[in-house]
């Protein structure tokens, strides 16, 4: 039996509704692509507007993410000008020792053993939140700058935020993008990183418990 039917005037009616069904898969994945695109210059847009920290900010604690483009000067910089107490730095390779790091930091040896603290146990940003608000909870701090590259703030800041209770976060964004003129490979590689931290983003927005909720009860039950 064929699997088309046909109207009482002898039409054929199955293609005609898997037309649709296809326009609608189309217009539905057309739509996907355009949130995402959409979504991801609003992303771009916000990370520009990250520039220009306020360099006279302060806070009790200073915490800066390894893994990224100079992150590490900027947060010497307001260790030595006493922007906080303290400084963590989180996410340290195994295989530097704390005479690297020391050097890396261009800090003298009694500002590096009184006030920096080094986490080799974070492996992500997840893991970065985690070990900084307990490092803040232990120091009894309740203020933290937040040190780590533009492009990179958002997400971070999503995941500590989740965890932080009443910790004031205070972002102090490092910027990757170079002074002088850059090629054409350079922004195309500056757009790749963006694109990639971009869908980190939009995964750890479906992890946020909050998000999960409004999408859950914007989505109907049948």
């Amino acid at each position: 039996m064929s699997a088309e039917t046909a109207n009482q005037n002898g039409k054929v009616v199955a293609p005609r509704l898997e037309w649709r069904w296809g326009r609608l898969v189309l217009l539905t994945l057309g739509f996907v692509v355009f949130c995402f695109v959409a979504g991801f210059m609003l992303f771009v847009i916000s990370v520009k507007n990250y520039d220009n920290p306020d360099t006279s900010i302060r806070a009790e604690g200073i915490v800066v993410l390894t893994g990224g483009y100079a992150r590490l000067d900027p947060a010497a910089e307001l260790l030595r000008d006493r922007r906080g107490e303290k400084l963590l730095i989180t996410g340290v390779n195994a295989n530097n020792s704390a005479d690297t790091m020391r050097d890396l930091l261009a800090v003298d040896q009694a500002l590096f053993d009184c006030c920096v603290s080094l986490d080799r146990e974070a492996l992500d940003t997840v893991g970065n939140a985690e070990i900084a608000v307990a490092w803040a909870r232990q120091n009894g701090f309740s203020s933290l700058l937040w040190v780590t590259n533009d492009y990179h703030m958002q997400r971070s800041l999503l995941e500590v935020r989740r965890i932080s209770g009443d910790l004031e976060i205070i972002p102090f964004p490092v910027s990757n993008v170079s002074a002088a003129p850059e090629s054409f490979a350079m922004k195309a590689d500056r757009y790749r990183v963006l694109a990639n931290e971009y869908a980190k983003y939009l995964v750890a927005l479906v992890r946020t418990p909050s998000i999960r909720q409004t999408v859950g009860a914007a989505i109907p039950h049948w």
